[in-house]
């Protein structure tokens, strides 16, 4: 009976990486670069899904630095907007810790730290990451935004953030 069923998973094994190394084989006769155009046709049509997933696939290929990273970005956005906030953050997080010397980088740190405070009430990683992005980037667009925001939030509680963002909240359902 053992031998049975472990020819059994042999064979659904051996299907199974068939299978995929026909996918695989197909992926790899395209480039990033088409799979980031199926992605936008998707965007257009508002198939997010399909866009992430065209993404991801186009990710998975090698890529110049440059169109890895606004792949990246890209994709965060389509995570984001799909509903899937975390793995969005993961995206951009992937960006300032893979491409950190990528103009975009600082940006992807932005966002993170936004996301911190915004979403999830984190006072005290949101102004880590704003230190690290001053630290990084101190000539960056992002920084400058990040140097006016910093000392008034050095100054909150993490009640106070609560409070803001409940607020803030309440103010964009009614609008």
């Amino acid at each position: 009976m053992a031998i049975s069923f472990f020819r059994l998973g042999f064979g659904l094994v051996m299907i199974l990486s068939m299978v995929m190394g026909t996918v695989l084989a197909s992926d790899r006769s395209q480039s990033g670069t088409e799979f980031f155009r199926e992605a936008e046709r998707r965007w257009q049509d508002g198939d997010l899904r399909e866009v992430v997933w065209n993404y991801q696939k186009g990710l998975a290929l090698p890529l110049p630095e440059d169109e890895m990273v606004k792949g990246l970005a890209r994709l965060a956005m389509a995570q984001m907007a799909l509903g899937e906030p975390e793995a969005g953050i993961a995206s951009y997080q992937r960006i300032s810790d893979k491409y950190p010397e990528h103009p975009f980088a600082s940006n992807a740190l932005l966002f993170q730290a936004n996301y911190a405070l915004l979403e999830k009430n984190q006072l005290t990683k949101g102004i880590q990451i704003y230190e690290m992005l001053l630290e990084r980037y101190p000539k960056s667009e992002a920084a400058k935004k990040v140097a006016e925001w910093l000392p008034q939030l050095q100054k909150m509680s993490s009640y106070d953030l609560v409070q803001k963002n409940r607020e803030r909240k309440k103010a964009e359902a009614q609008e």
